[in-house]
């Protein structure tokens, strides 16, 4: 977890991280798709540690887009997602940083994935983001 916003993450502006980490495993659908996009559903269970002790339980709506200009080299893809978010309890962290949290937010999330061809591996990096919008 960080104190920065998520843009400031995006551009890796003076990035601040706090003693707040999760393991999590979701489970996702492709619900619809062509060659170049794909519409997809996915369900999440994450547990924190460190600054805050809770569990977590996310569902999104994801958009992929698989039509990059590389893409035919080295697969790739950027997804955006959006659904509830339900915390256990409030979270320490967002209220230390905001003043204030709830259990039920909206959660929020932008990946890149990258899969090496010929191979059965991928490598991802994901926002996660939870939000009173």
């Amino acid at each position: 977890m960080t104190d920065n916003q998520w843009n400031e993450i995006a551009t890796l502006d003076d990035v601040r991280f706090r003693d707040s980490w999760l393991l999590g495993v979701g489970v996702s659908r492709e619900l619809a798709g062509r060659d170049n996009w794909a519409f997809e559903l996915e369900g999440q269970t994450v547990r924190h540690h460190g600054e805050q002790e809770h569990w977590e339980f996310n569902a999104a709506l994801f958009a992929r887009w698989r039509g990059l200009p590389w893409s035919d080299v080295l697969p790739t893809s950027v997804a955006s997602g959006v659904g509830p978010s339900y915390a256990t309890k409030e979270p320490a962290a967002e209220i230390a940083m905001d003043g204030e949290s709830a259990r039920l937010l909206l959660y929020w999330t932008a990946e890149m994935e990258v899969s090496f061809p010929e191979t059965p591996w991928s490598a991802i990096t994901r926002l996660h983001h939870r939000s009173n919008v």
